[in-house]
């Protein structure tokens, strides 16, 4: 009987295991290269987050389009650990037809969230696939529930919300294994260049 009970419990967890490594966003999947990347989306501008103090991301491409942006961060051996799309509606959307649309291309999600933003005059949805968990939300404007990845696994996000009239959908693919291993570089080559620095200034002219 408790043999039965596992065996229940693992199926069950299986049916929601998916390999988000296999994920795409607008042909885009995590592990791909600048290259690849410029097959697939040409004319992607390039920006070196050093330059912008963005954190642990050492270089991402973007485009230009504020109605449909796309933004895909790299590692230091310019690996995709990270893609953001958002895409904002000029109208009113057939919101089922969406969710049908995200299911048959990524199946069923593990985890989903649903949160009212101001009694209700607006509303968010959010849809979880890989590792990830339902947290709750309770503040001044919104009371629900979202989704979030979990550490140093992958997952994509997807959220579909209405509010101040605007109608957006936002998607997350994201490695956390990979940025932490970039976290983890950035901070070596740092503390490294801090004391090659410290070394260059401690001389004097005698």
């Amino acid at each position: 009987m408790k043999k039965i009970f596992l065996f229940t419990i693992i199926l069950s967890l299986n049916i929601y295991a998916v390999n988000v490594s296999t994920f795409d966003i607008k042909g885009i999947k995590l592990g791909d290269n600048p290259n690849l990347i410029r097959s697939k989306i040409p004319n992607l501008e390039i920006v070196n987050a050093s330059e912008y103090n963005m954190g642990h991301y050492i270089m991402w491409m973007r485009n230009n389009n504020i109605n449909d942006s796309l933004v895909i961060s790299l590692t230091h051996i310019e690996k995709v650990s990270e893609i953001r799309r958002i895409k904002k509606f000029r109208t009113k959307v057939n919101f089922n037809k969406i969710k049908k649309q995200l299911f048959r291309k990524y199946g069923k999600p593990r985890v989903k969230g649903y949160a009212a933003f101001n009694n209700n005059e607006g509303f968010a949805y959010a849809f979880c696939w890989g590792s990830c968990k339902k947290i709750n939300i309770s503040n001044k404007y919104w009371n629900g529930y979202s989704v979030e990845n979990t550490w140093k696994e992958k997952s994509l996000i997807v959220k579909y919300s209405y509010f101040l009239n605007v109608n957006e959908i936002s998607f997350l693919l994201r490695d956390e294994k990979a940025i932490y291993k970039d976290d983890k570089w950035l901070n070596k080559k740092s503390l490294k260049e801090e004391k090659e620095k410290i070394e260059r200034e401690s001389n004097i002219d005698l």
